[in-house]
């Protein structure tokens, strides 16, 4: 009676773990990830290099010349010079 009651509850914990175990093997969702393709270029000022996609030169542009701009005076405060 004892071994029939045991029996029982370690084939239920053995049904419980198979379909744990079997559930790590499968995508949730099966979402694919689908990437663009961006076409990036590379902005080269003195001290960086900036990569930014075509649309967003300007942007990159004012972010060189900012960049440049602080570049001087972190180097004084931090006293260090930052290489390529």
């Amino acid at each position: 009676m004892i071994f029939n009651r045991f029996s029982k509850y370690l084939f239920l914990i053995f049904l419980l773990y198979t379909q744990v175990a079997s559930a790590q093997y499968f995508f949730f969702g099966r979402n694919k990830v689908h990437y663009e393709d961006f076409d990036w270029k590379v902005m080269r000022t003195d001290h960086f290099d900036i990569f930014y996609y075509g649309e967003m030169q300007n942007i990159a542009e004012i972010g060189a010349y900012y960049a440049e701009q602080v570049y001087d005076e972190l180097k004084v405060e931090m006293n260090n010079v930052v290489t390529r």
